[in-house]
């Protein structure tokens, strides 16, 4: 998710994003705060002295802001009552920081926020493994030294994860490396490691006639 306001901005550029990121899709929020929690403190540096003891009352104060008032801080200001006085919060004499929600990461400057869903769907996880059976694939085939134009029968065992990724993406996983046959072999000797599952492969080249 990225802040509206850069929509108009990068938005001819969201293939190249999407490609280059490895993620599936990019929004654009207004409103950031499903995603994240603003954090806000009193700058002791600037406040210190001028408060005194009555920093403790001004920290229970900041402790109960919601994330529109400390977002509004961030931008301008807010009067709040500090002993019975009106007293101006800005973004001088206060510290904000953003935390992100469980589930996310983030990141910032003075005017973009970033944030990247980090959970991993069921889809995600074999999309993956997709990708990394099809690298592993290719290294063979390089290894082989076979021609790029060279189709092959691809042996393979592994984990139901495995079987399951194949049966979802037979069709992405064939094309990329040119397989006419997918063989589930037991004997296979050559075990390779993708994203935690383990699969042995094997890769033949198909001799046209």
């Amino acid at each position: 998710m990225l802040a509206k306001s850069d929509e108009m901005i990068i938005g001819d550029l969201l293939p190249v994003i999407k490609e280059e990121l490895n993620v599936k899709n990019v929004e654009f929020k207004e409103d950031m705060t499903e995603y994240l929690e603003y954090v806000i403190k009193p700058n002791f540096k600037v406040l210190g002295k001028e408060l005194g003891p009555k920093i403790k009352e001004l920290q229970e104060i900041l402790a109960k802001l919601t994330n529109e008032e400390i977002r509004q801080i961030s931008k301008s200001s807010l009067k709040v009552k500090l002993s019975g006085e009106d007293f101006e919060l800005t973004k001088e004499n206060t510290l904000i920081s953003i935390k992100q929600r469980e589930g996310y990461a983030s990141t910032s400057n003075n005017r973009t926020i970033v944030v990247l869903d980090t959970e991993l769907t069921e889809d995600l996880i074999l999309e993956g493994l997709a990708r990394e059976f099809v690298r592993n694939v290719q290294s063979l085939r390089k290894k082989e030294d076979f021609m790029i134009t060279d189709h092959i029968k691809v042996y393979y065992y592994g984990t139901p994860k495995i079987d399951k990724m194949l049966e979802k993406y037979y069709d992405y996983v064939m094309g990329e490396v040119l397989g006419d046959k997918l063989i589930k072999d037991s004997k296979l000797t050559d075990k390779y490691d993708l994203n935690d599952e383990e699969v042995y492969l094997k890769v033949e080249k198909i001799n046209n006639k």
